[in-house]
């Protein structure tokens, strides 16, 4: 790469899938990209590949655990040193993508709440609270959400429609189904309606403190094969890996990660998304999202008992 980057985009879950793709494409564009995961060993070979295809040796792995929130800290304090020590550009785009679906299976974060719930929205909340004085402007924040948020939405793959009484409710995993598939289904479309309700409310945020930081929230469509499966059963795996991709042919719902992964780059970069905040994008078209999402009372639930459950770690 000719000139050194002059932007940093944070992207969390970047070592696979939709992340990868995404990475991928800021990268050839010339951001510093920080691939934030988990998994180190599986993030610095994904890290190696990128710098071999795009030709942008500005690509970090830093150690980011969201179903930890003391690890969602260290990482933030760690970008912060980074940028101290001009060890990296400023900071102009955090794209909260990493997410899991946990099947038939029910377990706990390290603060004890409800994985799909904690890993989809609460460590992305704090992630997103802790980095925003981190951010410089003109800055993006991107929530991926997923239609499955919207039960009015026509899928040919349903899930369950999101079951939101109360954060509190969804924190401890309680579901209208309380066992089996569907529960695991049901979380996930719940955490993804919470991704889009704290979207929403990111966006009053930062129009109340008078910073010029856009939040937008994407929806990458249905795409077999990544790893979002790995929690299913047997069967479903294989269905997810070998027979969803077909649906391509003919469902304009299901794309494939390079798709997406070039939209959600785009709508986290590009200019002609400059400014606008608060909106729902079906990869880079601009929709309406649930008619539940839009509900004020459940958006101020959402951000007053995610702060509370933060508050130790803020």
């Amino acid at each position: 790469m000719k000139n050194p980057p002059q932007k940093t985009a944070i992207i969390t879950g970047a070592n696979v899938g939709l992340g990868y793709e995404c990475a991928r494409n800021l990268a050839l564009d010339g951001w510093h990209i920080i691939l934030a995961c988990r998994n180190i060993p599986a993030s610095e070979k994904a890290a190696q590949t990128l710098r071999s295809e795009t030709g942008n040796t500005a690509i970090s792995v830093e150690k980011l655990d969201l179903a930890s929130l003391a690890s969602v800290q260290s990482f933030a304090t760690r970008v912060r040193e980074l940028l101290g020590n001009k060890k990296i550009p400023p900071v102009r785009t955090l794209i909260n993508n990493a997410g899991l679906q946990m099947g038939e299976f029910t377990e706990f974060t390290a603060e004890g709440y409800e994985m799909t719930f904690g890993v989809n929205h609460l460590g992305h909340f704090l992630l997103t609270f802790l980095i925003s004085p981190l951010l410089t402007a003109p800055a993006r924040v991107v929530f991926v959400a997923s239609e499955v948020h919207n039960p009015a939405l026509k899928l040919t793959i349903s899930l369950p429609a999101p079951y939101f009484v109360s954060t509190e409710q969804v924190a401890k995993g309680i579901m209208e189904f309380n066992s089996g598939t569907k529960m695991g289904q049901q979380r996930y479309s719940t955490s993804k309606l919470c991704n889009v309700l704290c979207m929403y409310s990111f966006a009053e945020y930062f129009r109340n403190e008078g910073r010029e930081i856009t939040v937008t929230s994407f929806n990458p469509g249905l795409m077999p094969g990544t790893g979002l499966a790995r929690k299913f059963d047997v069967l479903s795996r294989f269905a997810w890996k070998y027979i969803l991709p077909v649906l391509r042919l003919f469902d304009n719902h299901v794309r494939t990660t390079e798709i997406s992964g070039k939209d959600l780059a785009m709508l986290a970069s590009h200019s002609q998304f400059e400014g606008k905040s608060a909106l729902y994008f079906d990869g880079l078209q601009e929709q309406s999202s649930s008619k539940e999402s839009y509900h004020t009372s459940k958006q101020k639930d959402l951000w007053a008992k995610s702060l509370e459950y933060c508050e130790d770690f803020l």
